[in-house]
């Protein structure tokens, strides 16, 4: 009787053929990763942990990424350096409530990380989407923002900036958030809600009249960032009814809306030059490309004394 063969596979073919194994593929020298929160240990030693392990909530998929948090030389913000020494904008997360809502803080990339030995959640400020962070990666020198700083906040829109200014004054200090536009009623009651030294004035900014009694303490630092010709004037009529005697201002100047297309130079000068007419004196002018084209930001001090 014939014999039998037994069919195999053959290790070899032709390009094509159907008939090749596929090679198993190697098993990974590595050991398995950590769990999402857990530090990174030292390989020798084992002790402390060098960098912290953090979760991005706002990704669909958890991602497990190698950062350093460090603090930034102004009050209350934090930079972020990964391991491409690429560097974002944090502030700490003060609001509260479920920090689950996707709402909440505006869908930035939030994460828990470890620094100075507490547990903190930290939030990314882009300065593609905040004006104000865009100054602070512009290399403007002073904010004057602190810890229990009374800001008045002229144009807040959704309110995206002045959650970050609300991180950074924390609990002991208050952002009285002036917006016009009837659709920001939701969102500022909304932020309000869960950050309690958020003040929302659905009102027009350029009658301040109409919101003083809102405010029960004189100002620190006035923030305009209105999209009007005649923005200095209303800075200098809200610095006359609530900014202290030499507290300080920050206005956002859209230099070529101000002046009807004039060159971006021309028209910066003569809005510095209208501000010292209202005793507005600039002490900082940072411009704000390539994050913001074609504006800029004017940093100052207020000079007029109070009157008897």
């Amino acid at each position: 009787m014939p014999k039998k063969h037994s069919k195999k596979h053959p290790k070899g073919g032709k390009r094509g053929d159907g008939n090749r194994v596929p090679e198993k593929a190697p098993k990974s020298s590595k050991a398995a990763a950590p769990a999402v929160g857990s530090p990174v240990k030292d390989a020798e030693t084992g002790d402390k942990p060098l960098l912290t392990k953090i979760e991005t909530q706002a990704q669909s998929v958890a991602k497990i990424r190698n950062i350093v948090v460090e603090q930034h030389r102004y009050h209350g913000i934090f930079l972020a350096r990964n391991k491409d020494d690429s560097v974002q904008l944090l502030t700490r997360n003060k609001a509260t409530g479920d920090a689950s809502e996707p709402e909440q803080d505006y869908e930035e990339h939030r994460f828990r990380a470890d620094f100075r030995g507490l547990r903190c959640e930290f939030r990314t400020w882009s300065p593609f989407q905040s004006n104000l962070a865009a100054a602070i990666m512009s290399g403007v020198e002073d904010l004057y923002l602190k810890s229990g700083s009374k800001v008045l906040y002229l144009g807040a829109g959704l309110g995206r900036t002045v959650s970050h200014i609300s991180d950074i004054i924390d609990k002991t200090g208050v952002v009285y958030a002036v917006e016009p536009g009837p659709w920001a009623v939701r969102p500022l009651s909304a932020l309000s809600e869960r950050r309690p030294n958020v003040v929302p004035i659905l009102e027009d900014p350029s009658a301040p009249y109409k919101y003083y009694k809102q405010l029960t303490d004189k100002i620190d630092v006035i923030i305009c960032n209105l999209q009007q010709a005649e923005q200095a004037r209303i800075l200098m009529l809200n610095a006359r009814h609530f900014l202290k005697p030499n507290g300080h201002f920050a206005i956002f100047l859209y230099a070529e809306s101000i002046y009807d297309k004039a060159p971006t130079k021309m028209a910066l000068i003569a809005e510095m030059e209208l501000l010292k007419k209202y005793h507005l004196e600039p002490l900082q002018l940072v411009q704000l490309d390539p994050y913001v084209r074609g504006n800029a930001l004017v940093v100052g001090v207020y000079t007029r004394l109070p009157v008897l």
